[in-house]
Order: structure tokens, then C-alpha cells, then sequence
């Protein structure tokens, strides 16, 4: 690096540490919290608002919208180049500063991604290139190379490639270069790869690499599309020149200024005359010095030359190159030239041809994958004159062949070439557009059908597209009149439209159906504000601004300016309103504080002393708050809102007024919480509150001392004490104010429910305090506040099983007895019924309780509550069954738990008298035994006296009962006995006992018998053998 390089290296970094510290402190100052969060707040419609730059020292170059609220702004700021990021979205703040980048010199070069813009690029004259990202309204540091201090920036595009963007860069070694370049490079740069793709005519081995040509321009492909247009990276134009053997000639030219002063002779007009002796050739060609008075001049190796410069009285200097006796370092010579006079700088190409050994190729190289790799050898069938100026390729994503535009300053024609997908001329179509101008870029749209060129002049030409989609024809030229910087296409807007940004203000253009310039500016054709330097509107139109005495942010255009329309900046610039305060008395207007509530913030104004104060960017549509207040406490604060329907200034009166001072109660019960019945206030004897249970109440009374009263309204005198206290009012006031209640007895009697008088202690509680009440004495007393009491009567430990707790209500508003019953604890009394004579209960029982009854229908057991105390308790039979139980004993107990009573009945005996007789006659000794047929059980035996009679007494109930006796057949019966029972049982005597009874007649009939038995026999047997005896004969 040379000595100047390190010199201004170290330069760089000194102004890079000023510029953090400078970033740092606007930083800070740009800290507000009132910045307006959401567009959200303000209309949707179309206005505009001015506010101050915000950054000092801050002068502007060039803008660009990063989105609708984030402006892009190129300035210089400490004597160089920065980048910042201003937030302009608050129209009544100063922008925030949001980000500021340092530059190494000054820019040359500025580009986007195109439309919507997430990426942009910016070339300095110091060989610096930077690529930033777009995000959320900030930019992001992606790629940032220094190419060389001598290096200069002549032009740059952000390329987009199918999965990243690349930056394609076009640099002159050795500062700016007018006429052909010999010393042009281009680089292409991956925003995230590492490494670079260069080309040029020395490039060597360390990188990826196209040399031994002079590249003189690139021209990527613009791409339209329906939403959006963007570069393409697979269809990079490089414009350059054959590599030849060709000696650089740096000329360095100055004059004399005034007679003592030397200046460079900036764009001084140098005729080149080359010849060979040998071959005889000669080329005549011209150029233009630089700003600098410097130029590069090609001139074949071998070649004299003879330089021709003129002076303003058309004097002519002539200084010859001579091959042989240059010096020549490295094919570079280098020649200074003095003139006296100041030069001539007519415009070189209006007076020579560039000659044929410097005619350019256009060369498509599809650079998608550098620096890794490139795709060349895609080559026009035609060469162009490096003369031309602003060159363009554009293609509408519909159009089946693309646009290569230029204009060529030697012959004045635009010059517009269809160029199919090989890149191969379809037709060339000419304008001729004069001499004096410069093409600067051209746009088209999705379907190509209209092609829109402008010109430096002022000029902008549209073409539109023959039906074979081959030719373009002019079909209007529009003259702004103004010098143009950039055109935007608007993609998306039906009717062809696009923005014009011009050295006098912005343009919307709008070509369908016809053409209609939208912005106005009182008689100029601009969007402008008075000391105008640059403008940008974002391609959907949603937001804008310009830069001028002042900063203009534009917003919502897309709502007005599609309509096609014509309005000025005046039709929609926010208005202003006047704001005049007037005083009561003698009191002084500027110790009024303003403030001003805009949505999402608000600031403080003071007014002067003519009462005047103006707020600024007054939005139609919104509403807007202003409160007033004066330092002094008796003057009446003023809230007001309002809103303006139209874009015109608008002055308001308000009247300030002395002010009744706020005086506000916050009045409690004095035992707390809620106020349990209104009271009234009475101010000074006067009464202002007649009735009110609110907690809190205010009123406006006079500044001074005064006597406050708070008592029962109406109705309530027994409720609270009166309150009264004076106070001295110079400023709004809370007083607390205690009402206390009114105090009464409360007598508490305490009785048994049962008894009345009570058989335990008990507790009383009220409000906290607890008393004993008993047998003795069974009353206490309370002094207690107006209100609403319960008292609670609890066991006492003594009485713990006795009383229940209780509680009741009392209402106190005057002196009250409250009679408080208590009951005694109920206790459960199971009774359990059992048969005591046979253990089979039957039937059905009632329970009596000290000889009421209590409960009927019993069975075997039943549950009693009784209350704790002592019982008597019996069980009887009921009345359907008192033949058959007697009733049980009385039962004495003491209730005081819950119990369980057997209570055992016995049966009631009845007579049972059963006498055994036969016929007649009563059966003595007869053996009769007795059966309970519930049991199943024998009972007794028992037998018969002489009159056949047995006789007993058994519990009732069913028997059986069998009697026998020797020599008679037994006999059995079931009887009931329910009472007293006589029964007769009659036995039959067996055959057996007759027969001995009647024995010696049934002897004599035996005998009687057997011989009459026997007299048959024998007579048979006779017979028999008198039969026999006759049959023998």
C-alpha cells in the first residue's frame, strides 16, 4: 500500500470513531417515547406532513424507502459519506435515527434488489462496495470489501440467484475514466460465499477468473413480473472490448484560472489522431477529460499519436506521442498538459466515431453460482459504440423476447433492439432523439407491451409493442422539464404507471387509457417542497418522501394516485391549527402549559405572548386532545378535542376561566366498609348534598376557608353523629370524614326452650364480647353502635352436651331487648320390645314418655328423640293386643346421650280347664299333656281327678293338647287360648277293653257258636259219604 493509501486508511478510521460516537449521542436524543407504534392510528387516505431532518449536519444525496415507515438515506455527515436509517412514521417528532453506517469516500454508485427491496448496494470512489439486507425497516451488514483506495465504483446491481443474491460491480482503476476504459474490472461477489469472480484484462490465478478483455459496462437483465421486478443473475450483460496490445496514455491536464491559479480542466474536448508508418493506418477518435481533467486514452502499440486540445479562443495545442522515446512502464504512459486559457469541452461524441478496434461485444454470463463457477460464451450477433449512455436490458415476464436499450451519442438515435432467447436480433428500431441528451434507463411491464425510456433531458418516450411482438413504435413522448435521476416501474397498478424522480420533485405517471401526469405543484408538474433535493415513493405507493427545506413524508398514494386524478402537494399536505388562548383578568398567557395528545403520543408547547400556539401535521380524520393548564391553581384547566374534516389551516379560541376548586369527600362509616345508611352535606349553613350513600362526592366551591358538615340525611337521625370540620381551599382538595355511629343497649335474655329457665351456663357473644347467663341469671347487657348484630348463644364448658349453640339477628336502631331461645340437645332413645314370657313377640306396642305417648304401631324397636333431661318410660301393648301382653314396667333414665332400653313384656295367663270322659262317664287318671304350638315345646302332664277333670293356667297362645289312657284310643286338639277355656275331650276305649268288659257273655256265645260250627262239620262229612256210596252202586 502506498504512503497516500496508509495517509488516508488511517483517515477512514478516524472518521469511522467519530461517527459511532456521533451515532451514539443521536441515539440517545432520538430516545422518545411517544414514537407511534402503529400506522394503525391514522386514516387510510391519502395525506402528507412535514417535519425537520432530525439528524445535524446530516446533508442529504440520495433517499430510499425501506418500507412504510423506514427511510434509506445516502448523505454526508463530518466531512463524509454515511448511510442512515431514519424512522419517519411519527408526524410530530424529529425522526429517529435508527442506524448510520460510515463510508469509505463518497458514493458513485446505488442500487436494489428491485421490487419489494430487501436488498441494496451502495460504490464509493474508494473502491468500497457494501450490501445490505432489508429487515423489518433496518438494514443488516451482509458483505463489505474494500476493492482498493485508486479503485472507483462506476456501477453496481444486486443479482438475484435462485437461493441467494449476488453483487455484480464495475470498477475503473485509477479514480473515474472518461471515454474507454482500459483499466475497468468487473467483480461479483455471494452475499454470504466467500471469494470473487473477476474479470478484466489482468485478473491472474487467485481467483475465479475471465481475462484479457477491457469490460466497459454490465447490463443485467430486469425482470418484470406482475408484483415485482428483480436482476437476474443467470443473464448478465458485460459489455467489452477485444484485448489488443494497446498502451494507456493517462492524461493530466490543467489551465491557468485568472492569471495566477491552476485548475483542472474538467471534461476538456481531446482529439486523438493515432497512425502507424508501417502499415499506414490511421484512426481519428475523441474524448472528454474528466471532472478531475484527467483521461485514459487508448492507442495501439506501435502507434504514434498526435493529441489535439483548444482552448476557449479556438486556439489549438498539439502534443505528439512518440512510441519510441515515451516512457512506458507496464503498457502505461503518462503525459501533462498545461494550458493557458481554459479548454474547450464541447462533448467529444458529437464530433467522432468511435474506431472499429473499439467497438464493443455484449457477452450473456449466467453468474447464478459464482464465485465458485460462471457460465459465458452467450454472445449478441451485433456490437455496440462504447459511446452510448445508459444502456438497459429489461424483459416482461410474459414477453416471449427481450429489450436491449441504449442511446448513442454519436448519431443521436435511440437505439432498441429485440433480442431473442439466444440473445440473437430479432429488430432494431431507432428514434432519433437529438445530440444533446443522455439515455438513462428503461422499464417495461409483465406483458412487455409498453416500453418506457427516459431521457436525462427531461424527456420520457413510451413505445408499445406491435402485435408479433417484434417491433416497438413510438406512441407519445412526455417532457417533464426537468432533469430525470431515476424511473420506477409500479408494478401491480392497472394502466401502465410508473414514477418519475427529477432534479425538481417526484411524478406519478399513469399511460392507460391515456397519459396523465397525477402530481401537481401549482403550475410544475412535481410533487416537490422548496429547496428540493431527492424523493422516493415505494412501489406500491403506500408511502413516500422528499427531501427538501425540510423532510415531506407522503403517505397512502396508492389510494388517490391510482384514480388518475391530478393534486398537488397542497391538496394533501397536513393542515395546521392555530391555537389562541385567552386570559381572564390580568393573568399571564405564557405560564400556560399546552399540552397536545396526537394517537400514540404527545408533546408540550407553551404559548407566546400573544396566546398563540400552532400544532403542526394536523391529519383530516383524527382526533386530536388539548389540555391547558396554568400555573396558578385557581384558573380552570381546559380539555378539548377536535378533528378537521379538510387540507386547510384552522385557528381556535379558548377562553381560560378562574376556577371553582374541587373539593372532594371521601366519607366512611367509622367501623368501616359500606355506608349503611345517605347522608347530606351542608357547605357554609348551605346544603349541597341533601341525601347520598356514595363513597366518594365532589363539588366546586370557592378558593378561601370554609365549614363542612356531614350528617344523617332525612330520616336517618338515629344512625350516625353529626361531622364538622373547617377547611382553607387553594387547590383541589380530598377530605376523609369519619361518621360514627350512634350507640344503644342492647339487653340479651337467654331461656330454655323447654324450661324456660335454664338448667346449664351459657355463653353469649356479641360483637366479640361473651357473657355468662344461667339458672340465676339469664340476662346481659351491650352498649353497642347503630347497626345490624347477631348474637350468638353457645354451650359454656359445663353445658357442653345440654344446649344447642344458636344464633339470631337484631336490628339495633334504639335500645332493644332480644329474646334468644336456646334448645337442648337432642338425643336418640332406641326401645327395644321383647317377649319376656316365650321370646316370640307378636303383636303391636306403644311407647309412652312420661306418660304421653310417643309413638304407636311399634313392632320390635323404635328410635325416640328426646332432649337431654330425665324420662319415664313404659311400653304397652296396644289396644288390639292387650289380651295378650301386660304392660312393661316404667323405665326412669337420664337423657344425656343416646341410648339403648330393652323393655321385656310378659304374656298374660289365662284357665285352661280340659275334662276326659267316655260317653258320659268321666275317665279318672286319663293323662292329658300340654303343647305350646309356638314353641313346639312340651308344656306339663297332668291327670285326671275322679270327675275326668284336669285344670291349669298358661300364658296365651295356641296349644295342643293330647290325652291317652290304657284301653282307649288317644285323641289331641289345638286350642286357642286368648281367655278362659272349659274343654270336654272324649276318648273311645279299644276292642280289646270291651272284650274283657263283656267277657263271660261273649264266652257263652263263643261256646254257643263253636258247637253250632261243629254240628255243620260233622253233618257235611256225613253227607260227603252217603254221596260216595250211592255212586258205587
Amino acid at each position: 500500500m502506498s504512503v497516500n493509501g496508509v495517509r488516508y486508511l488511517n483517515r477512514v478510521i478516524l472518521l469511522t470513531c467519530t461517527l459511532i460516537i456521533a451515532f451514539l449521542a443521536l441515539s440517545i436524543m432520538s430516545i422518545n417515547p411517544s414514537v407511534v407504534r402503529s400506522e394503525e392510528l391514522f386514516p387510510n387516505s391519502t395525506y402528507a406532513y412535514k417535519v425537520d431532518l432530525g439528524v445535524e449536519g446530516l446533508t442529504v444525496k440520495h433517499v430510499l424507502m425501506l418500507n412504510e415507515t423506514s427511510v434509506l438515506v445516502v448523505g454526508s455527515l463530518g466531512g463524509a459519506d454515511v448511510v442512515t436509517v431514519l424512522d419517519v412514521r411519527n408526524p410530530y417528532e424529529k425522526p429517529t435515527l435508527l442506524q448510520i453506517y460510515p463510508l469509505v469516500g463518497s458514493v458513485t454508485s446505488f442500487s436494489t434488489d428491485g421490487f419489494p427491496v430487501s436488498r441494496i448496494a451502495l460504490g464509493t470512489d474508494k473502491g468500497e462496495v457494501t450490501l445490505f439486507k432489508v429487515e423489518g425497516g433496518r438494514i443488516i451488514k451482509l458483505l463489505h470489501a474494500v476493492l482498493g483506495a485508486d479503485f472507483y465504483v462506476r456501477k453496481l446491481y444486486v443479482l438475484k440467484a435462485p437461493t441467494s443474491y449476488k453483487l455484480a460491480v464495475l470498477v475503473s482503476e485509477g479514480g473515474e475514466v472518461s471515454g474507454v476504459c482500459a483499466s475497468c474490472y468487473v467483480y461479483v461477489f455471494d452475499e454470504s460465499e466467500k471469494g470473487v469472480f473477476r474479470m478484466g484484462p489482468k485478473v491472474g490465478n487467485a481467483t475465479i477468473k475471465y481475462e484479457r478483455i477491457y469490460p466497459q459496462d454490465i447490463i443485467p437483465l430486469t425482470v418484470f413480473n406482475t408484483t415485482n421486478y428483480y436482476y437476474d443473475a443467470t443473464k448478465l450483460g458485460v459489455v467489452w472490448i477485444q484485448f489488443e496490445d494497446f498502451i494507456k496514455l493517462y492524461l493530466n491536464i490543467t489551465y491557468r484560472f485568472n492569471a495566477t491559479l491552476i485548475r483542472p480542466a474538467s471534461n476538456a474536448l481531446v482529439e486523438v489522431l493515432a497512425y502507424n508508418k508501417t502499415s499506414g493506418l490511421t484512426y481519428r477518435y475523441g474524448f472528454n477529460a474528466n471532472k478531475e481533467g484527467s483521461l485514459e486514452i487508448p492507442i495501439p502499440k506501435g502507434f504514434y499519436a498526435n493529441i489535439t486540445l483548444w482552448d476557449v479562443n479556438g486556439k489549438a495545442y498539439v502534443f505528439t506521442f512518440d512510441p519510441k522515446k515515451a516512457l512506458i512502464i507496464e503498457d502505461a504512459s503518462y503525459m501533462t498538459i498545461f494550458l493557458p486559457q481554459p479548454p474547450i469541452t464541447l462533448d467529444a461524441r458529437r464530433f467522432y466515431k468511435i474506431p472499429e478496434f473499439l467497438m464493443a461485444n455484449v457477452e450473456i454470463l449466467d453468474v447464478s453460482n459464482a464465485p465458485s463457477s460462471y457460465l459465458g460464451g452467450r454472445f449478441t450477433n451485433f456490437k455496440i459504440n462504447t459511446t452510448y449512455s445508459g444502456i438497459s436490458f429489461v424483459k416482461g415476464f410474459q414477453d416471449q423476447f427481450s429489450t436491449l436499450v441504449f442511446y448513442n451519442t454519436e448519431d443521436g438515435y435511440l437505439t432498441i433492439y429485440r433480442i431473442d432467447k439466444d440473445f440473437k436480433r430479432v429488430t432494431v428500431i431507432k428514434d432519433y432523439v437529438g445530440l444533446n441528451t443522455a439515455c438513462l434507463n428503461a422499464i417495461t411491464y409483465v406483458d412487455g407491451r409498453i416500453l418506457t425510456v427516459t431521457l436525462k433531458d427531461g424527456r420520457i418516450k413510451s413505445y408499445e409493442l406491435s402485435p408479433d411482438a417484434k417491433r416497438y413504435s413510438l406512441i407519445y413522448t412526455y417532457v417533464t422539464g426537468s432533469e430525470i435521476r431515476r424511473l420506477t416501474v409500479i408494478p401491480g397498478v392497472e394502466g401502465y404507471a410508473y414514477v418519475i424522480s427529477t432534479s425538481s420533485g417526484l411524478q406519478y405517471i399513469k399511460t392507460s387509457p391515456y397519459l396523465v401526469p397525477v402530481f401537481r405543484n401549482e403550475s410544475a408538474l412535481f410533487l416537490t417542497y422548496d429547496g428540493y433535493v431527492d424523493g422516493d415513493l415505494l412501489s406500491n405507493l403506500k408511502s413516500g418522501v422528499i427531501f427538501g427545506n425540510g423532510l415531506i413524508v407522503l403517505r397512502n398514494l396508492d389510494v388517490l394516485a391510482p384514480l388518475g386524478k391530478p393534486f398537488t402537494l397542497k391538496e394533501v399536505l397536513a393542515p395546521k391549527v392555530v391555537l389562541k388562548v385567552n386570559m381572564p383578568g390580568n393573568e399571564s398567557v405564557t405560564n400556560v402549559t399546552v399540552v397536545f395528545k396526537y394517537p400514540g403520543g404527545f408533546y408540550e408547547r407553551r404559548p407566546g405572548s400573544d396566546g398563540i400556539v400552532t400544532f403542526e401535521n394536523i391529519i383530516p380524520g383524527v382526533t386530536y386532545e388539548v389540555f391547558l393548564k396554568h400555573v396558578k391553581p385557581y384558573i380552570n384547566p381546559i380539555n378539548l378535542s377536535f378533528t378537521v374534516r379538510e387540507f386547510r389551516d384552522v385557528v381556535l379560541t379558548v377562553n381560560m376561566t378562574y376556577k371553582m376548586f374541587k373539593l372532594k369527600l371521601n366519607v366512611n362509616d367509622g367501623l368501616g366498609g359500606d355506608l349503611i345508611a345517605p347522608y347530606k352535606v351542608v357547605v357554609d349553613g348551605k346544603t349541597l348534598i341533601a341525601s347520598s350513600r356514595e363513597r366518594s362526592v365532589d363539588f366546586n366551591i370557592l378558593y378561601g376557608t370554609h365549614t363542612v358538615r356531614v350528617e344523617p340525611a332525612q330520616g336517618f337521625e338515629n344512625v350516625y353523629e353529626s361531622f364538622e370540620t373547617t377547611i382553607y381551599l387553594d387547590r383541589d382538595m380530598e377530605v376523609d370524614v369519619g361518621l360514627n355511629r350512634l350507640t344503644y343497649v342492647l339487653e340479651v335474655r337467654v331461656e330454655d326452650s323447654i324450661s324456660k329457665k335454664l338448667i346449664a351456663p351459657l355463653i353469649v357473644d356479641v360483637n366479640g364480647v361473651k357473657q355468662i347467663v344461667d339458672s340465676n341469671i339469664n340476662r346481659v347487657y351491650y352498649i353497642l353502635p347503630y347497626g345490624n348484630y347477631t348474637v350468638y348463644v353457645e354451650p359454656s364448658p359445663e353445658s357442653e352436651g345440654i344446649y344447642l349453640p344458636t344464633n339470631t339477628s337484631v336490628v339495633l336502631k334504639s335500645s332493644t331487648t332480644a329474646f334468644v331461645r336456646v334448645s337442648r340437645v337432642t338425643y336418640y332413645v332406641d326401645i327395644v320390645v321383647k317377649d319376656a314370657t316365650i321370646n316370640r313377640l307378636m303383636g303391636e306396642f306403644e311407647v309412652y314418655v312420661n306418660e304421653s305417648k310417643v309413638a304407636v304401631g311399634v313392632k320390635d324397636k323404635v328410635s325416640i328423640p328426646l332432649y337431654y333431661g330425665f324420662y319415664s318410660i313404659q311400653v304397652r301393648p296396644s289396644s288390639d293386643y292387650t289380651k295378650i301382653y301386660e304392660a312393661s314396667s316404667i323405665t326412669r333414665v337420664k337423657v344425656d346421650k343416646n341410648l339403648t332400653l330393652e323393655f321385656p313384656l310378659k304374656r298374660k295367663f289365662y284357665t285352661l280347664r280340659i275334662k276326659v270322659q267316655e260317653g258320659e262317664m268321666p275317665i279318672r287318671n286319663a293323662e292329658v299333656t300340654f303343647y305350646s304350638v309356638e314353641l313346639d315345646t312340651l308344656i306339663t302332664k297332668l291327670l285326671t281327678d275322679e270327675n275326668g277333670v284336669v285344670e291349669t293356667s298358661l300364658f296365651y297362645g295356641p296349644f295342643k293338647i293330647e290325652v291317652t289312657y290304657a284301653g282307649y284310643y288317644p285323641d289331641s286338639k289345638v286350642i286357642n287360648l286368648v281367655d278362659r277355656v272349659d274343654e270336654v275331650i272324649y276318648l273311645t276305649p279299644q276292642p280289646i277293653t270291651l272284650l274283657f268288659r263283656y267277657l263271660p257273655i261273649v264266652a257263652v256265645i263263643i261256646i254257643a257258636a263253636v258247637a253250632v260250627i261243629g254240628s255243620l262239620k260233622l253233618r257235611a262229612i256225613i253227607a260227603r259219604r252217603l254221596t260216595k256210596e250211592e255212586t258205587l252202586f
